[in-house]
């Protein structure tokens, strides 16, 4: 019985700490199960980062610079075409960028990828998917988000806490203040990981990554940003910057935006063009005249001739489907 009553209690003391441990290491928590609904979990000596996909990492940045800056901050860059500095901006719904990795030692075993959408919540009918493609092949499985379970509402003041800037928490730092992405405080957020990339440095022909990204009725500004993970630092160690840093004030900066565009064929600014659109467009057929503002046909007599007609239904034609969902 006094062997019992001292095992039973070390073993518990165990099984707690190796539960702990297997936390910190990468153990899946659901989201829905995250303290204060956060991707992000503050809590001293640790600062974890919650994805979607591939349980929990832990910042792993240097802070021992000697000009007491932290280090590892701006080794990825994003990347559209030979471009991989600057705010790259796109209206499109659909398309690639590029993530590179310009440092000169770490390989990059995953990529953690923070999507950040300018809302405090998400239209029912909003949707977002993206996928790792090698080579015009899709090398993942298209991973398509639950609005309700893989983004969380985001915001400092109420969680008490911010992450100093879009890409990370840095510990005995003075980092440029900045919110959870340059363009806004506060947002719907997720992170997901992609896995296995080994993303190699710049010394090497295969140190760049394309994803490719969907959304459908996006309606606000959505801002990405990207960390690395290192098992060898065991930790996220670099990520990309989006402003200027105090400690490196001349170094670029590198994000990547979707900024959706209404269609001027969406008379009825719902933000897709569709047969309601349609319906609206044919209701002015061959009226005139059209070339003064105050006139209802003003708005859909595009070629500007005084009147609704073939001219004006090529036009519309073209924008048919504009921002439209499958």
């Amino acid at each position: 019985m006094y062997l019992y009553r001292i095992v039973l209690p070390l073993t518990i003391a165990v099984i707690i700490l190796l539960t702990y441990a297997a936390g910190l290491s990468g153990e899946f928590v659901p989201w829905d199960s995250l303290i204060d609904n956060s991707w992000l979990e503050v809590a001293p000596p640790d600062v974890l980062m919650h994805t979607v996909n591939a349980g929990s990492y832990e910042l792993g940045f240097d802070i021992f610079r000697t000009d007491g800056g932290a280090r590892g901050m701006n080794a990825l860059k994003f990347a559209v075409g030979l471009e991989n500095t600057g705010h790259h901006t796109t209206s499109s719904l659909s398309g690639s960028f590029d993530v590179e990795n310009t440092g000169g030692t770490h390989i990059f075993d995953d990529l953690l990828l923070l999507v950040v959408v300018d809302a405090n919540s998400l239209d029912s009918d909003f949707s977002f998917s993206i996928a790792q493609d090698c080579n015009g092949i899709d090398c993942n499985d298209l991973y398509y988000f639950d609005n309700n379970l893989d983004f969380s509402y985001y915001d400092p003041d109420l969680l008490g806490y911010d992450t100093g800037r879009p890409s990370g928490y840095y510990f005995m730092t003075s980092p440029s203040s900045e919110p959870v992405s340059y363009l806004f405080d506060s947002g719907m957020v997720t992170l997901f990981a992609f896995e296995n990339v080994y993303l190699k440095p710049r010394s090497y022909a295969n140190n760049r990554v394309t994803i490719n990204y969907h959304f459908c009725n996006l309606h606000s500004t959505a801002v990405f940003s990207v960390y690395g993970y290192d098992s060898l630092c065991d930790g996220i160690y670099h990520t990309n910057r989006a402003i200027p840093d105090n400690n490196d004030p001349v170094a670029d900066v590198s994000t990547f935006a979707v900024v959706p565009q209404p269609s001027w064929a969406d008379f009825d600014e719902d933000w897709d063009v569709d047969l309601a659109d349609f319906a609206q467009f044919v209701s002015y057929w061959l009226d005139s005249p059209c070339k003064d503002p105050n006139e209802p046909c003003h708005r859909v007599d595009v070629n500007e001739d005084n009147i609704v007609n073939m001219g004006d239904f090529a036009e519309f034609s073209r924008h048919y489907l504009d921002n439209s969902c499958p």
